[in-house]
Formats: structure tokens, C-alpha cells, sequence
């Protein structure tokens, strides 16, 4: 019969710690910024409701000046499915998906050694002072990290 380690043998926590949150644990799968729960619910809020209202908006603001499909304009009108809790649910969780799928691309742009970046500020007053023989290459080398 194996020995039983404890929890400091397995790497664990020591025993006068308190386990950390689930946030805290599985936040590298959801959270790739390292953002408290606090501003990665606020953001997705902010998302969900810029998204909202500009595909409203482009719907409501479009659909004055568009005609209608031909499917919406025949005598009978035309069938809309009624959405129940699972079509809420579904939606509700792609939604989240797609959140942290979009984080996650952004910090891979914002990490990423392939993507090019604007020259900081500084680097910028330099490059106005320069000849301009010169402002090619300084223009052309990599920023420094």
C-alpha cells in the first residue's frame, strides 16, 4: 500500500494557506490578461453592450433606406421561431467563449514578435530631427521592447 503524501510534498499549498478562489486557479484558461473578476466582467458588459447597440443601431439606421427581403414581403407573414431558456443559454455561453477567444487574440497581438508597432513618442521627436537620409533606416529597424 503507497504512503498518503501531504500536501507540501505534492507541491500544494502549506497548511496555513488558504486555497486560492476558482478565479485564481483556472484563471489562465479564461483570463489571459490577468484581470481581477471585477474588470473581466465589466469589460465583457462593455462589449456585449457596444456590440449591442451598434448592430442595433446599423439594423434600425439601414433598414429606413433598404427595401425589405422578398422573404418579408408577401401576404403571409413571415415564421419566427420563439427562443426558450436553452436558446438563451447557448447564446449566453458563446457569447463568453467568444469574449475570451478575442482576449486571447489580443494578447497575441499585443506579445507578439511578428506584429510590427508604431515608434514610441520619443523615438518620433527623434526621427523630426533626423535627416532625412537617415529617417528611412530609423523608420525601417525594429522597436526596441
Amino acid at each position: 500500500m503507497r504512503r498518503r503524501r501531504c500536501p507540501q510534498e505534492l507541491g500544494g499549498l502549506p497548511s496555513f494557506e488558504s486555497p486560492p478562489s476558482l478565479w485564481a486557479l483556472k484563471s489562465q484558461l479564461w483570463n489571459p490578461w490577468d484581470l481581477s473578476l471585477r474588470e473581466w466582467l465589466l469589460g465583457y458588459v462593455i462589449l456585449r453592450a457596444i456590440l449591442f447597440i451598434a448592430v442595433e443601431g446599423m439594423v434600425g439606421f439601414f433598414g429606413q433606406f433598404l427595401p425589405k427581403l422578398p422573404t418579408r414581403t408577401g401576404p403571409k407573414p413571415p415564421y419566427q421561431h420563439q427562443l426558450g431558456f436553452r436558446d438563451y443559454a447557448y447564446l449566453v455561453i458563446n457569447s463568453f467563449i467568444e469574449f475570451v477567444f478575442v482576449n486571447y487574440l489580443l494578447r497575441l497581438l499585443w506579445y507578439s514578435s511578428q506584429a510590427r508597432r508604431a515608434p514610441s513618442p520619443e523615438r518620433t521627436c527623434a526621427l523630426a530631427h533626423t535627416p532625412s537620409r537617415h529617417r528611412h533606416a530609423a523608420l525601417s529597424a525594429r522597436p526596441e521592447r
